[in-house]
């Protein structure tokens, strides 16, 4: 299939079907396009993907999903987002903190299919669309604007992709925090911890201080302590290096 006939199979037919908003009919959608993204000789437009995955994104707060729903978008934000990427990087990286966005919305749902689908794609997408270029990006930015109430009014791309994975550390989370342990493990081992201590301290550490107040809850704490012990014992050791380098 050309590229050209793809494309316009997504732009004018896809498009105009997923605004019906009926979940079989975006289910099948997101079957297609799943199958369009794994398919590693498939040609087409990032552009034209990329109008189908934002909105799919953004129905994730917006309207209520059913669990396959939300694990076959999760799925599909990875493989798609990843291959905007290998197409046009540009146009992916403005549209990742909107996919994290919805990838965290997943994690806060009741339906375990969905969660791993989500923890799986945040560590997918930290790994394959977090670039140096993203990164140099960001502390280039925050040199300039060294002021903390100017960052935070502010934002660049990569710090708005931290508040997301700070945020995945609420009260709303703690069924998933084994899984969302990995998804702050994946981060910190991309970024580096003398990265992330000098540059992105003040997110990082919050969040980090936010988990630490949860242990002087003693059941929180025993619970934790008996499934996940090594990974508490690194994001303690995350903290000690972000306060120790800041």
């Amino acid at each position: 299939m050309s590229m050209k006939f793809t494309t316009s199979i997504l732009k004018i037919y896809f498009k105009s079907l997923l605004e019906v908003r009926q979940p079989i009919v975006t289910r099948r959608i997101t079957e297609c396009l799943h199958a369009l993204c794994l398919f590693p000789t498939s040609e087409v437009f990032p552009e034209a993907l990329l109008d189908l995955l934002c909105p799919l994104a953004s129905s994730i707060s917006t309207n209520e999903k059913s669990v396959d729903c939300m694990t076959f978008t999760a799925r599909l934000l990875d493989v798609g987002m990843r291959k905007v990427y290998g197409l046009n990087r540009k146009l992916c990286v403005v549209e990742l903190p909107l996919v994290f966005n919805a990838l965290g919305e997943i994690l806060a749902c009741d339906h375990k299919e969905a969660w791993f689908a989500a923890m799986e794609a945040f560590k997918s997408l930290i790994v394959a669309c977090i670039d140096e270029r993203l990164i140099k990006q960001g502390v280039d930015q925050i040199m300039v604007n060294a002021e903390i109430d100017v960052r935070r009014s502010q934002p660049t791309i990569i710090e708005k992709i931290c508040a997301t994975v700070e945020s995945l550390l609420g009260y709303k989370y703690i069924a998933v925090w084994d899984m969302v342990f990995q998804v702050v493990s994946t981060m910190f081992d991309k970024l580096g911890i003398s990265f992330v201590s000098k540059s992105f301290g003040v997110y990082f550490i919050s969040f980090l201080g936010f988990f630490s107040s949860w242990m002087y809850n003693k059941q929180v704490f025993f619970d934790l302590q008996a499934k996940h012990c090594d990974m508490l014992k690194q994001l303690h050791l995350m903290l000690f290096f972000c306060i120790h380098e800041c």
